[in-house]
């Protein structure tokens, strides 16, 4: 994937409903449910992350909601003075999808390379840092020998103390092995669970 064929998949998660991918923790099952753009997440939370205080005429908010409102403000007076910057003009009317847009139109016709791969940066630490605030990835361990090495545990350590872990272990977007260091992307956990399975059953 190209620098803008990049830049058009991270604006397709931080300003459109998209799919994802949920893996239950217990069953492994993964499911592709629709989620709202990651800007309205971010935008949301602050309210939906209100609770009351007793005696209290007003809510407070949560530790999440509270730094759902930093960083949304953040990025919006991000993408304001960029969009003055390109632009020469304010335009505060301007959703900040809308800013975002221009930016990525601006960058896509410039003759700099290093115009789009700032754009990219950009954007990918604000999906990245919405990601993490308000959709932790988990990690989960997976019982079963790695189709790579065959082991099924793996030693590693934590604080200098040495722990004996499965081998397998994954997230939403890559599966592992801590023995042998083989990868997996989300796209092949399909074939990963059928070679899994089949080395259980040999």
């Amino acid at each position: 994937m190209n620098t803008l064929q990049q830049l058009n998949e991270s604006i397709r998660l931080l300003t459109r409903e998209h799919r994802t991918l949920h893996i239950d923790a217990v069953t492994s099952k993964a499911t592709y449910p629709i989620e709202f753009s990651l800007f309205d997440q971010l935008s949301l939370e602050p309210a939906s992350g209100r609770r009351g205080s007793a005696g209290a005429g007003s809510g407070s908010r949560s530790p999440v909601a509270m730094a759902a409102l930093i960083l949304w403000t953040e990025i919006r007076e991000s993408l304001h003075t960029t969009l003055i910057s390109i632009t020469g003009t304010d335009a505060p009317a301007l959703t900040p999808e809308t800013k975002l847009e221009l930016w990525v139109n601006h960058a896509a016709r410039s003759t700099d390379d290093e115009v789009p791969e700032r754009c990219l940066q950009a954007v990918n630490s604000w999906a990245n840092a919405i990601q993490d605030l308000l959709n932790p990835t988990p990690n989960i361990e997976i019982n079963g020998p790695c189709p790579n090495c065959n082991q099924t545990h793996a030693w590693t350590l934590n604080d200098g103390e040495r722990i004996r872990n499965t081998a397998l272990t994954a997230t939403t977007a890559e599966a592992k092995c801590r023995s042998c260091h083989g990868e997996w992307p989300s796209t092949e956990f399909e074939q990963l669970a059928t070679s899994i399975s089949q080395e259980q059953a040999a």
